[in-house]
């Protein structure tokens, strides 16, 4: 069971306008620390800004779309 909660956000590309967010459900955090290259202990406190290579491994975890080529997507911890 995850034992930290991650919240997938998103910005537009032209102006950086707010343009959503959503909590990543049962993400697998030793994968998601490995595709990031952290620690195995790392706490995942910093915003980390989502790539191809990482797009598809989280479209897994939630119910939107990941469109790289129209937003720029952070994950990061959730307050």
């Amino acid at each position: 069971m995850q034992d930290i909660c991650l919240e997938l956000t998103w910005y537009a590309k032209e102006g950086d306008q707010f343009i959503g967010e959503t909590v990543l459900k049962e993400v697998d955090l030793a994968k998601l620390r490995n595709l990031l290259n952290l620690p195995p202990d790392d706490p995942i406190s910093y915003i980390h800004p989502i790539k191809e290579a990482h797009a598809s491994f989280l479209q897994g975890f939630t119910n939107i779309k990941i469109d790289l080529s129209e937003y720029d997507y952070f994950i990061e911890r959730a307050v």
